[in-house]
């Protein structure tokens, strides 16, 4: 069964991939979790700010520049499965700066399972820009133009921090994908 499920996925995923390119996998939060992130959603909303929307809320697992020479030995390496459910213990909302200095709202996360793929793939040759994997999910990642700057975001995040506390302890992430990135 495992064999045929391998197959499967190669065949629904591989169209994502293509050889000679980076490779960027990620996973996204199941439908309970996506539940209980509505207060999230609704606190942000009642501070006007839009936030990256549902179908784009993801968790990255590994972002590499690294070519994809060998898919069959990635699929094995990575165990890339759609239907497996990755456990995050929420930690907390953060302001990040962002690579253009634009604003990010990320909320930490620590999940040793996606962690384990992440190294396991860094091990195979995988390299990436950031030494240290923090799992993370971006809600938004454009406070500036949505006039927050530094301070105001930093305001926002202890809201949230403090609104959400206790509230929202673990998400069930789903859905992992491996894409090509050029």
């Amino acid at each position: 069964m495992k064999d045929l499920t391998l197959r499967t996925q190669k065949l629904e995923t591989s169209a994502f991939l293509k050889p000679e390119q980076g490779l960027y996998i990620s996973v996204m939060p199941s439908a309970a979790s996506v539940r209980n992130l509505e207060p999230v959603i609704n606190v942000l909303h009642s501070f006007g700010v839009s936030y990256t929307g549902m179908p784009n809320l993801h968790v990255t697992v590994l972002y590499s520049s690294t070519s994809v020479s060998d898919l069959d030995q990635l699929y094995k390496t990575a165990e890339i499965d759609p239907t497996n459910i990755y456990i995050a213990n929420v930690d907390k909302f953060e302001y990040w700066a962002g690579h253009k200095n634009q604003g990010v709202l990320v909320l930490k996360l620590n999940s040793p399972q996606l962690e384990k793929v992440h190294y396991k793939l860094r091990k195979e040759g995988y390299k990436v820009n950031f030494p240290d994997y923090q799992a993370h999910m971006t809600f938004v990642d454009d406070l500036h133009d949505q006039g927050f700057n530094e301070k105001r975001s930093k305001q926002l995040v202890k809201i949230l921090n403090g609104q959400l506390s206790g509230v929202l302890n673990k998400l069930e992430l789903t859905g992992m994908k491996a894409e090509s990135v050029s």
